[in-house]
């Protein structure tokens, strides 16, 4: 009658993939939102075995067990080789966290990359842009041209408030 949901965190952490061996906030919503739904589940184990990724995913993941707990459903988070980055995020959110003495853990932070692609389209492809701007942000954030110091620092500010979040979780 009463039943214990394992649910496999394994691999990459990935935004909007339903790719098999990835870890994503689409394919696991329908996975929580499956247990939610079953009066027979009374505890989730979550196994995660991942290096990480997205931030966003984690944080939506995170989330759909704040709403199991909501719901009376316990939470354990157990460890596999390693639980990384946006994996340690996750398993943030579980009542407890069992790991084993050999997983490694960690990687605590947060980054962002915007790379300036137009050398390698202008000079070794023979692409070539130009641009007629409505407005100061009409191209804002674009690998084909370089930032600004108003987008690097917008950038900037959006991975520190990334950052606090994810201290704040974990």
């Amino acid at each position: 009658k009463n039943r214990v949901a394992i649910i496999y965190a394994e691999g990459d952490i990935l935004y909007d993939s339903d790719n098999r061996g990835v870890v994503s906030e689409v394919k696991y919503h329908e996975i929580f939102d499956k247990i939610r739904n079953d009066s027979k589940v009374k505890a989730v184990v979550l196994r995660v075995n991942s290096p990480g990724g997205s931030a966003f995913s984690s944080d939506v993941i995170w989330r759909e067990m704040e709403e199991l707990q909501s719901k009376g459903i316990p939470v354990i988070a157990s460890f596999g080789d390693y639980a990384a980055s946006g994996g340690y995020y996750i398993a943030a959110g579980a009542d407890a966290i069992v790991s084993h003495p050999k997983t490694l853990t960690g990687s605590i932070g947060v980054f962002s990359i915007l790379p300036n692609v137009t050398e390698l389209f202008e000079e070794k492809m023979g692409i070539h842009f130009d641009t007629i701007k409505t407005s100061p942000h009409a191209i804002s954030l674009t690998p084909f041209y370089d930032v600004s110091e108003k987008e690097a620092s917008t950038l900037q500010g959006w991975t520190d408030r990334l950052y606090q979040k994810f201290l704040s979780r974990v």
